[in-house]
Order: structure tokens, then sequence, then C-alpha cells
């Protein structure tokens, strides 16, 4: 009984070691990555890569907006080119890593396989001192076995069989040559640096380093050593769109040429933006940053780009929502970051029309929520639409009631919806 539940162990060791995920394998299998742009990992991906990019960034030494990001638009081809150096020596680390991992992988595979044999042994000669039978002592026997070659069979593959200073070799070799194939190629643009650096990557992943190693042999034996001359496909130069005009090369990622410095562009300092940032810095806040800005807080299109009366409400506005904020009309960086960062639910006729609405109210069920606090008051009727721009007059009226517990607003902005409001609605019985 005992020898037929250390088989059943045994056999359900080997299921856990070489199981798989159907799910993945039936969709590999019908229907390859599929046909389809989107996947479901796609958000996740690209805030992991703006993440990468930013630390990636931090390692060139290249400079980074308020938001914390790469300053793309103020990136020339040299810096792009910088920052490509930098991924590769990211990626040169986790290889490192990779390739030790595999050392002491191989390493400890024999030790184990010792273990085994040592523990079988000895199993058998403690059932053979206490009289069990010869069928249990030889069940045990092929249970160990069993043991030692599921664990083999699971662990073998050619990363593993090969000697590792031909691995490590074969890696070493092909990030050198890499690197050396695409010293002149230009990058310019963040796709053509994440094409390059995900083909340095694919260098360090095992089914390339296989590929390596058995397409050496295969071209060997068929064309002799001459043939290896031929650069691999995973070393050759990799193709990266530059974003240039027709016609003319930027900046290869390794100059070989003298560097000269670039004539800058004379920094045009706006003393007006001063009025609403703090610090004000014209070579971080250009004139595009700002209307960056603007435009977040809802600013309407025939002041974005100057500093009037419906920036500095809309900023007033902004800043009271904030939990903890001490209005004073200008934006700090940590302001700055948190008004750009808020993607989606855009300024709109009939939609938002200031950051507290573009924040709070992004679907159907929050304005339904709103229209609900709005009906608590009778100034203005009761309201039916649901929509935040059939809901304006009833806010006017609203606000107007209850003018002393909320901030003033001129018109146009009084018919807006503010945090405060929202405060004063909810102390309504």
């Amino acid at each position: 009984m005992r020898s037929a539940r250390a088989v059943a162990a045994c056999l359900g060791l080997a299921g856990l070691l070489t199981a798989c995920n159907p799910a993945d394998d039936y969709r590999y299998l019908h229907e390859g990555v599929g046909t389809g742009l989107y996947w479901q990992g796609l958000p996740a991906s690209t805030e992991m890569a703006d993440a990468y990019f930013a630390y990636i960034c931090r390692q060139a030494g290249l400079s980074l907006g308020p938001d914390g990001a790469c300053a793309y638009a103020g990136m020339s081809p040299r810096d792009w080119g910088i920052f490509v150096q930098a991924g590769y020596n990211d990626i040169d680390l986790r290889c490192d890593s990779y390739l030790a991992w595999l050392d002491d992988r191989k390493r400890s595979a024999t030790p184990i396989l010792k273990e085994l044999s040592a523990i079988s042994t000895a199993t058998q000669a403690i059932l053979n001192a206490s009289a069990a039978g010869p069928k249990a002592i030889t069940v045990v026997g092929i249970a160990f076995g069993l043991a030692a070659d599921t664990f083999l069979n699971v662990q073998s593959r050619l990363l593993q069989d090969i000697d590792h200073t031909t691995v490590q070799s074969v890696v070493l070799g092909n990030q050198h040559e890499f690197r050396l194939s695409n010293l002149n190629v230009v990058v310019d643009n963040r796709p053509a640096a994440v094409y390059l650096l995900r083909n340095y990557l694919r260098i360090c992943m095992p089914f390339s380093i296989e590929m390596s190693i058995n397409n050496t042999v295969t071209v060997f034996q068929r064309a002799g050593p001459e043939a290896l001359r031929t650069q691999q496909l995973i070393t050759r130069t990799a193709v990266a769109t530059s974003t240039t005009s027709a016609g003319v090369r930027g900046a290869p990622i390794i100059s070989r040429r003298t560097i000269v410095r670039p004539e800058r562009q004379a920094i045009v300092a706006l003393p007006a933006f001063a009025q609403i940032l703090d610090p004000y810095d014209p070579q971080v806040h250009s004139k595009a940053f700002v209307e960056r800005i603007q435009r977040a807080l809802c600013v309407p299109e025939s002041e974005v780009g100057r500093v009037g009366d419906a920036t500095m409400t809309l900023i007033d506005i902004f800043e009271r929502s904030e939990l903890g904020a001490r209005p004073n009309g200008k934006l700090d960086r940590r302001e700055i970051t948190t008004v750009l960062g808020l993607a989606g639910n855009p300024c709109t006729p009939n939609g938002p029309q200031n950051f507290y609405e573009r924040r709070t109210y992004t679907d159907a069920a929050a304005i339904a929520e709103l229209v609900d606090e709005l009906n608590r008051s009778p100034a203005g009727g009761n309201l039916t639409a649901a929509t935040l721009g059939g809901a304006r007059a009833k806010i006017r009226a609203v606000r107007t009631a209850l003018s002393g517990k909320v901030m003033p607003l001129p018109a146009p902005f009084d018919s807006q919806v503010t945090k405060d409001l929202i405060n004063a609605l909810d102390d309504l019985q």
C-alpha cells in the first residue's frame, strides 16, 4: 500500500513538472498570434513601456519633463542614440543575471540526481533491513527512478546539456556583433528605439541562443567554415525607420564625426506664464507646454497661449478641488503633473468644462448621481436630463441659491460643478 502511494506521489510530481497551460496551447495552436492588432495586455504594456523609458532616460543622463517622463520633443538623434546605448547596458545587466542562473542550474543538476540516487539506495536498504518483501523494494526503486527520469526530462534542453562556456561565448559574441552592426543606424523616434532594444533583448532569449548554436553546426556541416563568415540573422543591422525629411540623414547611434555643438534656438521667455506657474522656467515651460496645461484645464481656445481671466478661474477651480491644496493661483510641479496626467474625458461644449468635471463625471452613472444631488435643492426645478450639458441651467440656479456656501464664479463659469458645490449639496437634508 505504501509502495502504491509512493508511485502515485512520483507520478503526481511528474505531472506537476510537465504541466502546461491548456488555454494558451489551444489559442496558439488554432490562432497563432491572431490577426487583431489589439490584445488584452496592451494597456498594461504601454504603461510599463512609459515607466521603462523614464528610467532609461535617467540612466542615460537625459533631461526629463516636469511629469518625470522623457522630454521626447527636445531629444535630438544623438540623444536617442545615447538612450539606445543606455538600453543596451540595461539589457546586458539582465542577460548577465540570466547566464549566471543558467550556470548555477547546470551545476546543481548533478548533485540533485546524486541525492535522488542516494535516497533511493538508503530507502531500499531500510526496507530490506525491516524485512519488507522484494516487491515493495522493487516498486520503491522504480518510483525513485521515475523521479530521476522526470527531473532529467524537465531539465533537458540544449541550454542545459551544452557546455556553459559555449552558451556564454555565443551570447556575448552576438551582443558584440549586434552593437557593431547597428552603429550607423539612425534613431530619432521612440518606435525605432523600441525596435532596436527588442532586437537586442532577443539575443539573450533561450530560443535565440539555441537557434544560433544549431545554425552554426548546420551551416558548418553543409558549407564548411567559409560559410560561417556570413552574418547571422539575429545580429544583422536592424531596420529602424527615421522620421527625418526625405534625403536627410540623422546622426547614427555612435557618431564617427567630430562632435560639434549644434546651434540652439533662442529660448523665448514669456513673463505672463510666471503668473500661473511656480516656479516658471522658460527652458521647460515653453509656449506649447503651457498650452497643453491650459487645454487640460478646459481653457477656451480663444485664450490658449496667453493668460487671461478664464485661465485664472479654471486654475482656482482645480486647486480648490484638490485635497489639501492651498489655492494661490499658481501651479507647482506636482499640480502640473496631476493636470497633465489625467487622460480621457476631454473638455467639450456639452461635456466637462473644468478639471473637476473631467475627473469626476466620467460616465453616465456619475452624471446620474450628480442629477440626484442637484435635485436636493428646489432651485431651478426638478432636473431629469442626465447629461452635463442639460444640467447647466439647474447648476447655475443651485449655485445662486447656495451663494453663501460656494465659491463665487463669474459668467460663464457659474454653471459649472465644483467640489464645494457638491459638499454644500451633501449638507442639504
